[in-house]
């Protein structure tokens, strides 16, 4: 065999090769995102006259345990419906008792009864409430903080006391971080979103950015079931949820 037949055989077998890597290398990036849509967690229409459960086991977990990103579309029809209630639209943590009816009513800036709102729902990861009085939505990220020191063994933590009498103690602290989101628009479809990325948290609105907020502590790893509109919540509904496991980039937010 002379040297161009050598040359064009070997040349051959190159393109043969890069042909194959070419197409593995395009069945991968196609599995791959199938199986990353497949993790997502997708939710059609749910409008606010139906209260709907999601079960624990059903909800999709960050892979991380921590970050994630949660896409959602939806429309208030009658932004008076409950109006000077804090109107509940969805959270994931805290159990809800069935007979429970969330009567948390907005008595001016000084009594808002937020503190109540959080006391009986300490784990929200995420929440979300429309105000009572404006068009502004709330997003609730309960966080944890790690504490260990030193403290008194006895009640009365102000006295003074003696290192003897001190023990060595860890604690684990919740921490309630809440973000306003002002200017929500009234009887049309808007599309909220935002990503948990380690001690930052990004809001979208119609997939412009709107706010981007640090959170103190670690995101409370969350293992509860999904609430979406318990009474009392607003008039309207859910086009559709997708929670992702882990945080989306910018670009895919925006295309929602």
């Amino acid at each position: 065999m002379d040297t161009t037949k050598v040359l064009i055989v070997s040349l051959t077998s190159v393109v043969f090769l890069v042909g194959i890597l070419v197409l593995l290398y395009m069945a991968y990036n196609s599995l791959s995102k199938k199986m990353g849509e497949e993790q997502s967690m997708k939710i059609g229409r749910i409008d606010t006259s139906l209260y709907s459960v999601i079960p624990s086991a059903e909800v999709i977990k960050p892979l991380d345990g921590y970050n994630y990103s949660f896409l959602m579309s939806m429309r208030i029809n009658n932004f008076y419906h409950n109006y000077g209630y804090w109107r509940h639209i969805l959270h994931t943590g805290t159990d809800i008792d069935s007979k429970d009816v969330l009567e948390y009513p907005f008595e001016g800036e000084g009594i808002d009864n937020w503190d109540t709102v959080i006391g009986d729902f300490p784990d929200q990861n995420p929440g979300i409430w429309l105000h009572p009085t404006k068009n502004s939505l709330r997003l609730v990220i309960t966080t944890e903080e790690f504490r260990e020191g030193y403290y008194p063994e006895h009640a009365h933590p102000e006295t003074v006391f003696k290192a003897k009498d001190t023990t060595e103690l860890e604690e684990t602290k919740k921490i309630i971080n809440t973000v306003d989101i002002p200017d929500i628009p009234i009887n049309t479809d808007f599309k909220l979103a935002f990503s948990v990325y380690e001690n930052n948290v990004t809001v979208f609105l119609d997939g412009k950015i709107r706010n981007i907020f640090t959170i103190k502590g670690k995101p409370y790893e969350n293992i509860g079931s999904m609430y979406i509109h318990k009474n009392k919540t607003y008039s309207g509904h859910i086009n559709s949820i997708e929670l992702h496991p882990k945080v989306l980039q910018d670009k895919r937010i925006k295309e929602f």
